[in-house]
């Protein structure tokens, strides 16, 4: 299997503005290279301008 899915990182309302999301995202990115999987695969909300971008 070569794809890796993430369905929503979720970070408390106080703390969104500490790029923790970015963070998590990037990680996951990351883990899923080591594990070989090419195919990134993540959702978020159509309202959330910046994680969308």
């Amino acid at each position: 299997m070569d794809q890796a899915y993430i369905h929503f990182a979720g970070v408390h309302p106080d703390y969104r503005k500490n790029n923790i999301g970015k963070q998590l995202y990037e990680e996951f990115n990351s883990a899923a290279v080591k594990e070989d999987r090419y195919i990134v695969q993540e959702v978020t909300s159509p309202v959330n301008k910046t994680s969308v971008a």
